[in-house]
C-alpha cells in the first residue's frame, strides 16, 4: 500500500519519542530515583492523604467522596479489558447493553471504510462524546457520518474505560445529548511489558495478531510511559457463513398464508431490459438468446437471482501501527506539567459484489439508456421489444451487475495524529487549576477500485456517441450477456477513484476548581472553566465523480469548520448529611456556547440524589432535568460555510500498587479456535496523590456495570 498522506509514520514517531524525552531529562536520576521509591514507605500524611482523596470520574468536574448514584456510569477497568481478549476499542464496548453499531464499523463491510464508530443507545454516532484523557479526541470522517474511529486507539495503552449515559451537553458540550465514553490512558507505570495474542474464527479464517509494547519509569518528579503496537486482522468471506451465504432481501405472504422469502438481487451479471423484463441468458428450450419476464426463480436459495454472498466479504483486512506515550512532571509544589500523544497509521481493506449499473443519478436521471440501433444488441432480443413496446420504441433501460469489471474494492489508508499537553496544580488550599492544549488531526484516503464511469458507458452503448470518441479510445460494448465484454472495452468505461478526506481540531481549555463555603453538611463544591475550539475539515473526491461521470451521484469538493467559544460552571451543594433522609445533594451545572456559525446557546442541567448509605447497601433516587441542543458538524459546515462543537472531561491517571510479576497467559476471543500465549514481566510502583488533586480509580457505579 502507498505511504500514508500528511504525517509518516516514521516522523510522527520521532515527534512524539522527542516529545517524551523532554520530560525524561528535564528530571534527571530517574534510575536513582526509582530505586529510593522502591523501598520507601508511604508518609503517615501521603497516606491519609491517599484514604481521603476524592473522585473525579466522567460526568462531573468536581471532586467527591461518592459518586455511586451521581449518573449512569459502567467502568471497564485493564484486567477485564486483558481477560477478553479483545483488539479494539470497540469490539469491547459493543459488549455493554447501552452500545450499539449503526452500520458503520468493522463488521459493515458494506461503507465500513474500516472504521469503529460507537453508537450509545441508537441515537446516532455523531451525539456520542468520545474522550481521552478527560479530552476530546480528533474525529474521522465516513461518507455518512462524523465520529472517533476507536481503531485509532490501541488497547495496549488503556488503563480504564468509563461509559456515562447521562447527557453532557452541561458538562462536556453539545455533542455529548446521548452520554461521553471516557477512556483513561495508562500512567504512572514502571518497567516494561510485552503482550502477544493472536486467534481465529471457530472456521479458521478472519486471523488476528496483535503485538504491543509498554515502558515506563518513574522518578521523585514524574513518570513516563511509552507503548507501541501493531495490530493484524484478517477478511471474513460472506459465503463461508450458512446464516449469509444466501443473503435475504425481503418476503411476501402467499395466498396459502405461508412465507416466501427473497434471496439475492435482481442486477443479475447477464443483464436485465427493464422495459419489458427480458433476461440475457440463453434458453434452452427455444434456442433464444434470452429468457422472457416471469420464467425465472426469484424466492429459492441459489435460484436465479444473483447472489451477492458468493462475491464480497463479511469483515474486511486491518493493519494498524500505533506509538503513543503519557507523561508527567512536578515543576514544583504548586505546578505539574502533563503530555499525552498518540500516533495511529491504518491500512484496511473490504471488498463488495461487482457494482450494479442501471439507476439514474443526479447527472444521468434516465439511466443506462440502449438504443435499439446497436448492432451487438441480438436481433431476436430486439424482435422481442419490438413487439411488446411497439414499433415506435428505439431505445430500452437496460440494468446489469458489471462482472466484467470485477469485484470492487476499497483500500484505505489513516493516520491521525493527537497531542495534549498542559499545566495543572493547586492554587490555594482546596482549589485546583488545570490549563491544556489540545492538538489533532486525521487524514483519510480510500482507492475504490473496478468502479463504472457512467458516461463512457453510455458512449459504448451508442454507435454514433462511440464513433465520436473514438479518438479518445471508445470501443461499442457487447452488454447482452455473461462476460461478453472484451479487455478493450472494459478499459474504456472501468476506473480507480481515489478520495481524500482530512479532519483537523485544536482545542484550548482551562478551569479551576474548589470549595467556596463549608456547609453543615459539608463543602459547597465549584468547577468553572473555559474553552475555545477550531475545527476544520475537508472532504475531495474523486475527479470522475466530481464530474458527474460516475454510477453514483455527482459530488463536489467540500471545506467547512466552525469555531465557537465556551465558558462553564458546575456546582454541588450538599443539603443533608447524615440526617433522616440520610444524604441529599444538590447539583447544577450549564454552559453558555458561543458559535460564529448560529449564534448562542445555553444548556443546563440540575439534580437531587439521596444516595445509599452506605454505599453498597440500600436503594437510592435521584432526579435530573436537563437541556440540551445538538450541534452541527462539520459536514455541516461543508454546506453552510463553517459550523459545530464538541466537549471537555475531567478524569487523569492514577497511582498504581506495587507489583511484580511474570506469567504466561492465553487468550481467546469469542469464537476463537485457537490462540497463542503471552507472556510479560512489568514493575509497577505507586506515586502519592494529593486530595487536590482528585483523581483515583472509580469503582463500578451499580453491581453489574461493569464488562466482564
Amino acid at each position: 500500500m502507498r505511504r500514508p498522506a500528511g504525517l509518516t509514520w516514521w516522523a510522527a514517531s520521532l515527534a512524539l519519542v522527542a516529545g517524551f524525552a523532554v520530560l525524561i531529562l528535564a528530571a534527571p536520576g530517574t534510575a536513582r530515583a526509582q530505586a529510593a521509591a522502591g523501598g520507601a514507605k508511604p508518609s503517615a500524611a501521603a497516606a491519609a492523604a491517599e484514604e481521603s482523596e476524592e473522585v473525579t470520574v466522567t460526568g462531573t468536574r468536581i471532586g467527591r467522596d461518592n459518586l455511586e448514584e451521581y449518573a449512569p456510569i459502567a467502568v471497564v477497568n485493564s484486567s477485564q479489558i486483558e481477560a477478553s481478549g479483545v483488539q479494539s476499542v470497540h469490539e469491547l464496548l459493543t459488549q455493554l447493553p447501552s452500545v450499539t453499531l449503526q452500520g458503520i464499523s468493522r463488521n459493515d463491510n458494506n461503507g465500513g471504510q474500516g472504521l469503529a464508530f460507537v453508537d450509545l443507545r441508537n441515537l446516532g454516532v455523531d451525539r456520542a462524546l468520545v474522550l481521552v484523557n478527560g479530552k476530546r479526541f480528533v474525529t474521522s470522517n465516513s461518507d455518512v457520518s462524523e465520529a472517533v474511529d476507536l481503531n485509532n486507539i490501541p488497547v495496549a495503552m488503556i488503563d480504564r474505560i468509563e461509559v456515562s449515559l447521562d447527557s453532557g451537553s452541561a458538562v462536556y458540550g453539545s455533542d455529548a445529548v446521548a452520554g461521553v465514553i471516557n477512556i483513561i490512558l495508562k500512567d504512572n507505570f514502571d518497567g516494561f511489558q510485552f503482550d502477544a495474542m493472536g486467534g481465529a474464527t471457530d472456521k479458521g479464517d478472519g486471523e488476528t495478531i496483535q503485538l504491543s509494547g509498554l515502558w515506563g519509569a518513574n522518578n521523585d518528579r514524574g513518570n513516563i510511559t511509552i507503548m507501541t503496537a501493531w495490530v493484524q486482522s484478517g477478511e471474513v468471506e460472506q459465503k463461508d457463513r450458512n446464516w449469509s451465504k444466501f443473503p435475504v432481501v425481503g418476503s411476501f405472504y402467499n395466498e396459502d398464508g405461508t412465507i416466501s422469502k427473497i434471496y439475492g438481487s435482481g442486477f443479475r451479471p447477464e443483464g436485465t431490459i427493464l422495459d419489458t423484463g427480458v433476461y440475457f441468458r440463453p434458453d434452452p428450450a427455444t434456442g433464444a438468446s434470452f429468457q422472457p419476464a416471469g420464467t425465472l426463480e426469484v424466492t429459492e436459495q441459489g435460484g436465479d437471482r444473483y447472489n451477492y454472498g458468493d462475491d464480497q466479504w463479511l469483515t474486511g483486512q486491518q493493519n494498524r501501527y500505533s506509538i503513543g506515550g503519557v507523561g508527567h512532571l512536578d515543576l514544583n509544589d504548586h505546578v505539574t506539567a502533563y503530555m499525552d500523544g498518540l500516533f495511529t497509521y491504518r491500512q484496511s481493506a473490504q471488498r463488495l459484489a461487482p457494482e450494479p449499473i442501471g439507476g439514474g443519478t443526479n447527472a444521468h436521471p434516465n439511466g443506462w439508456i440502449i438504443p435499439l440501433s446497436n448492432p451487438l444488441l441480438p436481433q431476436d432480443v430486439k424482435d422481442a421489444i419490438l413487439a411488446e413496446l411497439g414499433p415506435e420504441v428505439d431505445s430500452v433501460s437496460l440494468s446489469k451487475r458489471m462482472s466484467d469489471y470485477g469485484q470492487r474494492t476499497y483500500r484505505n489508508d489513516s493516520d491521525t495524529f493527537r497531542i495534549v499537553t498542559g499545566l495543572k496544580g493547586d492554587l490555594v488550599e482546596g482549589w485546583g487549576y488545570d490549563s491544556f492544549l489540545n492538538y489533532g488531526r486525521n487524514t483519510h484516503t480510500q482507492r475504490s477500485e473496478n468502479l463504472t464511469n457512467l458516461t463512457r458507458l453510455l458512449e459504448q452503448s451508442d454507435p454514433e456517441l462511440c464513433a465520436a470518441n473514438a479518438n479518445k479510445g471508445c470501443v461499442l460494448g457487447d452488454f447482452f450477456g455473461l462476460q461478453q465484454m472484451t479487455p478493450e472495452q472494459i478499459a474504456y468505461s472501468r476506473y480507480t477513484g481515489v478520495q481524500t478526506k482530512q479532519h483537523e481540531q485544536f482545542n484550548l481549555g482551562a478551569s479551576v476548581t474548589g470549595p467556596v463555603v463549608k456547609l453543615p453538611a459539608g463543602d459547597w463544591e465549584v468547577a468553572i472553566g473555559g474553552e475555545w475550539r477550531d475545527e476544520e475539515g475537508f472532504n475531495q473526491p474523486d475527479p470522475v465523480q466530481i464530474l458527474g461521470d460516475s454510477a453514483n451521484d455527482a459530488q463536489q469538493p467540500t471545506r467547512g469548520g466552525y469555531t465557537l467559544g465556551e465558558v462553564y460552571a458546575e456546582t454541588s451543594v450538599p443539603v443533608l448529611k447524615d440526617q433522616g433522609l440520610k444524604d441529599l445533594t444538590f447539583d447544577l451545572a450549564g454552559r453558555y456556547t458561543s458559535y460564529d456559525t448560529f449564534g448562542d446557546e445555553f444548556v443546563y442541567r440540575g439534580g437531587l440524589s439521596l444516595p445509599r448509605r452506605p454505599p453498597t447497601s440500600g436503594c437510592a433516587v435521584s432526579t435530573a432535568r436537563r437541556s440540551a441542543r445538538r450541534a452541527s458538524t462539520t459536514c455541516t459546515a461543508a454546506r453552510s460555510g463553517r459550523s459545530t462543537p464538541r466537549k471537555t472531561p475531567a478524569t487523569t491517571g492514577t497511582p498504581t500498587r506495587t507489583s511484580t510479576r511474570w506469567c504466561v497467559r492465553t487468550a481467546r476471543r469469542p469464537g476463537s479456535r485457537r490462540a497463542t500465549a503471552s507472556s510479560r514481566w512489568a514493575t509497577t510502583r505507586s506515586r502519592p496523590t494529593s486530595a487536590a488533586t482528585r483523581t483515583s480509580t472509580p469503582r463500578p457505579r451499580t453491581p453489574g456495570a461493569s464488562v466482564p
